[in-house]
Protein backbone atom coordinates (compact mmCIF):
# COMPACT_ATOMS: atom_id res chain seq x y z
CA UNK A 1 0.00 0.00 0.00
CA UNK A 2 1.31 3.41 -1.13
CA UNK A 3 2.06 6.15 1.60
CA UNK A 4 -0.52 8.00 0.20
CA UNK A 5 -3.71 5.47 0.18
CA UNK A 6 -2.38 4.73 4.51
CA UNK A 7 -2.27 8.47 5.06
CA UNK A 8 -5.72 9.19 3.02
CA UNK A 9 -7.18 6.49 5.52
CA UNK A 10 -4.89 7.91 8.42
CA UNK A 11 -3.27 6.57 10.92
CA UNK A 12 -3.73 5.73 14.56
CA UNK A 13 -1.03 5.59 17.18
CA UNK A 14 1.39 5.10 14.10
CA UNK A 15 -0.56 2.21 12.56
CA UNK A 16 -2.42 1.87 9.36
CA UNK A 17 -6.06 2.60 10.21
CA UNK A 18 -8.73 -0.65 9.49
CA UNK A 19 -9.93 0.97 6.05
CA UNK A 20 -7.39 -0.26 3.44
CA UNK A 21 -7.61 -3.78 5.33
CA UNK A 22 -11.45 -3.52 5.47
CA UNK A 23 -11.77 -3.22 2.02
CA UNK A 24 -10.15 -5.83 1.10
CA UNK A 25 -11.57 -8.20 3.15
CA UNK A 26 -15.50 -6.84 2.81
CA UNK A 27 -15.30 -8.54 -0.55
CA UNK A 28 -14.92 -12.06 1.13
CA UNK A 29 -17.57 -14.14 0.29
CA UNK A 30 -17.95 -15.11 4.23
CA UNK A 31 -18.90 -11.08 4.71
CA UNK A 32 -21.27 -10.93 1.60
CA UNK A 33 -22.85 -14.32 3.27
CA UNK A 34 -23.81 -12.81 6.54
CA UNK A 35 -25.07 -9.68 5.22
CA UNK A 36 -29.01 -9.64 5.50
CA UNK A 37 -28.88 -12.50 7.37
CA UNK A 38 -30.50 -11.84 11.01
CA UNK A 39 -29.28 -14.96 12.29
CA UNK A 40 -25.67 -14.98 10.47
CA UNK A 41 -22.58 -16.23 12.89
CA UNK A 42 -19.27 -15.44 11.95
CA UNK A 43 -16.46 -17.00 13.29
CA UNK A 44 -12.95 -15.63 12.90
CA UNK A 45 -9.78 -15.57 14.72
CA UNK A 46 -8.66 -13.26 17.27
CA UNK A 47 -6.00 -11.30 15.42
CA UNK A 48 -8.19 -10.90 12.56
CA UNK A 49 -11.59 -9.72 14.53
CA UNK A 50 -10.61 -6.05 14.30
CA UNK A 51 -10.53 -6.57 10.59
CA UNK A 52 -13.48 -8.26 9.80
CA UNK A 53 -15.89 -6.49 11.95
CA UNK A 54 -14.74 -3.48 10.28
CA UNK A 55 -15.18 -4.99 6.72
CA UNK A 56 -18.87 -6.43 8.15
CA UNK A 57 -19.47 -2.71 9.41
CA UNK A 58 -18.62 -1.20 6.05
CA UNK A 59 -20.23 -3.58 3.85
CA UNK A 60 -23.62 -3.58 5.59
CA UNK A 61 -24.03 0.17 6.37
CA UNK A 62 -26.06 -0.94 9.20
CA UNK A 63 -25.91 0.75 12.43
CA UNK A 64 -25.50 -0.97 15.56
CA UNK A 65 -23.93 -3.82 14.56
CA UNK A 66 -23.91 -5.63 17.81
CA UNK A 67 -21.00 -8.32 18.15
CA UNK A 68 -20.76 -10.74 20.89
CA UNK A 69 -17.17 -12.22 22.43
CA UNK A 70 -16.12 -14.49 25.08
CA UNK A 71 -14.91 -12.22 27.75
CA UNK A 72 -15.14 -8.46 29.02
CA UNK A 73 -11.06 -8.42 28.57
CA UNK A 74 -12.04 -9.33 24.88
CA UNK A 75 -14.69 -6.92 24.18
CA UNK A 76 -12.25 -4.19 25.55
CA UNK A 77 -9.50 -5.62 23.49
CA UNK A 78 -11.79 -5.13 20.40
CA UNK A 79 -13.04 -2.29 21.30
CA UNK A 80 -9.44 -0.63 21.85
CA UNK A 81 -8.19 -2.69 18.09
CA UNK A 82 -11.25 -0.78 16.38
CA UNK A 83 -10.60 2.45 17.38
Amino acid sequence: MSAEAMSAEGLSGGRPGLAPLAAEVAAAPAISACLGRPEASLAVPERAQPAALAALARASGRRPLVVCTVTEAAAEHLAADLQ
